[in-house]
C-alpha cells in the first residue's frame, strides 16, 4: 500500500504540542499515522519557529 503524502509545516507542529486540546490530539493523529509520509519545507524548523515566534506561549491553551 502506499503511503499517502502529506505537507507539514509550522502550524501543525506547534498545535500537536502548544495547541488547545481537540487540535493538538487531531494534530498528533496526523503526525502518528504510519500510513503517512511527512514533507516540509528547509524553513520549517521546530526550534527556530519556538524561539523566535513572538506569539510562542510555553504552556498549552484550553479551550474556555
Amino acid at each position: 500500500m502506499s503511503r499517502k503524502k502529506t505537507y507539514i509545516d509550522s502550524g501543525v507542529l506547534i498545535s500537536a504540542f502548544c495547541g488547545i486540546q481537540s487540535v493538538s490530539i487531531r494534530a498528533n493523529r496526523i503526525l502518528n499515522d504510519e500510513n503517512r509520509e511527512f514533507a516540509s519545507s528547509r524553513f520549517v524548523q521546530l526550534a527556530d519557529v519556538m524561539s523566535k515566534n513572538p506569539f510562542y506561549i510555553p504552556y498549552p491553551l484550553e479551550s474556555p
